[in-house]
Order: C-alpha cells, then sequence, then structure tokens
C-alpha cells in the first residue's frame, strides 16, 4: 500500500502535466443501484447529488471482440495491480443532456503484470465521473473508483502532448483485489464470471501464458 508521503509525490508529479483525449461514450441512462461511500473527489453541480448517494447506472458500449479472458489481455496495453490514491473532477465530454464528466484517478503501480512498465511509479486513469447535475455514473456495473482501492487494471494508452492518460479497456477492466480473490463489476457477464472464477493466482497465469 502506499504511504501518505508517496501519495503526495504521486498526486503532485501527475498534476502537472495535460490530459490526453478521451472519448467516452454513455449510450443510455438506467435505474439508480446500489449505494456507495463518499468520493472525496469534489464532483460538479450545485446540489444536484453526489458521492453520498448512489451512483446512477448506465450503460455503455464494451469493447468489440473482447468476450474471454484471452481477449482482455490481448486489447490492453498494460494490465497492472495498483492502489487509487487521489480522484479528481476532470473534463466536461458532450454537451446539455448527454454531457458527462470525467475522473482522473491516480494510480499507485504495485506491480506490472503484463506489458511495458511505465515511467513513472503512478499512472493517470480516467473513467466517466458524473452526469452534469453531478450525479455519479456507474457503467456497467463498475462502481466509481475511490482512494485506497486495490485492483488489478486492463489498460489502454492514450497518448498526448506531454503525458500519457489511461483508459480501461472497457467497464470489464478492472477487478479490485480481496485477498487471493477478485471482484468484477455487478453485472452479468461471462468475461467477468471467468475471470472472477480464476482468482488472483489464476489470472496470473493466464497473464503468463499458462
Amino acid at each position: 500500500m502506499a504511504t501518505a508521503e508517496r501519495r503526495q509525490h504521486l498526486v503532485r508529479g501527475l498534476a502537472r502535466g495535460p490530459l490526453a483525449a478521451l472519448a467516452i461514450a454513455v449510450l443510455a441512462g438506467g435505474a439508480v443501484s446500489a449505494g456507495v461511500g463518499d468520493s472525496g473527489d469534489g464532483g460538479p453541480g450545485a446540489g444536484g447529488g453526489g458521492a453520498s448517494e448512489p451512483p446512477t447506472a448506465v450503460s455503455a458500449a464494451v469493447a468489440p471482440g473482447v468476450d474471454d479472458v484471452h481477449d482482455l489481455i490481448a486489447a490492453a496495453d498494460l494490465v497492472v495491480r495498483g492502489e487509487v490514491v487521489a480522484t479528481s473532477r476532470g473534463r466536461t465530454f458532450g454537451e446539455g443532456g448527454a454531457a458527462i464528466v470525467s475522473r482522473l484517478v491516480t494510480v499507485a503501480v504495485e506491480e506490472v503484470l503484463a506489458g511495458e512498465p511505465p515511467g513513472s511509479p503512478a499512472l493517470l486513469v480516467e473513467e466517466e465521473g458524473w452526469l452534469p447535475d453531478g450525479r455519479e455514473l456507474a457503467v456497467n456495473g463498475l462502481a466509481p473508483s475511490r482512494e485506497g482501492l486495490d485492483a488489478i487494471w486492463f489498460l489502454q494508452d492514450v497518448q498526448g502532448p506531454d503525458l500519457p492518460v489511461w483508459i480501461v479497456v472497457d467497464p470489464r477492466g478492472r477487478y479490485a483485489v480481496r485477498g487471493d480473490a477478485l471482484d468484477g463489476p455487478d453485472v452479468d457477464d461471462a468475461l467477468v464470471a471467468a475471470v472472477e472464477s480464476l482468482g488472483r493466482g489464476g489470472l496470473r497465469d493466464a497473464l503468463r501464458g499458462g
């Protein structure tokens, strides 16, 4: 786990660089999902919901051709285990009722499981964050990232002018580590079930080609 001093160092280092482009496609709004605790990232909106309320469930497109564990591994530029050390409000995409605000997630890399090791001890991951009125989003059952989350991340590199920004392959690309178990999005999906059934050891073997 990252120490408080390391958290501050990582956040300061990433805050200096600009972000790269991110395409976010939220296709349809859904019902409100189960409650989630405070995020501390100061979402947008004045009095229009927030981290103290349950996130709004939405559906979004998944990556084409990613149907099993091997597809997920192949689609990722980098697979890491890392801890969320900071979150903050990002940029606004779209206009009017179709707009969403991204969340910027600083992930301290604990272990590189596949791909080239990044040149920094931390990665900046951008994810769907909020609707313009401040309601948080849970995309395809994936809860918002919170500080302290220890997870395995399947990431794609989105290059910017000065600083690479990462996004998960799709909402099935982040799995919380619970001891030897893996906890993916709260959704009925064959790929998520397959990754969870492998557990941390089985996924490590799959990443090594075992």
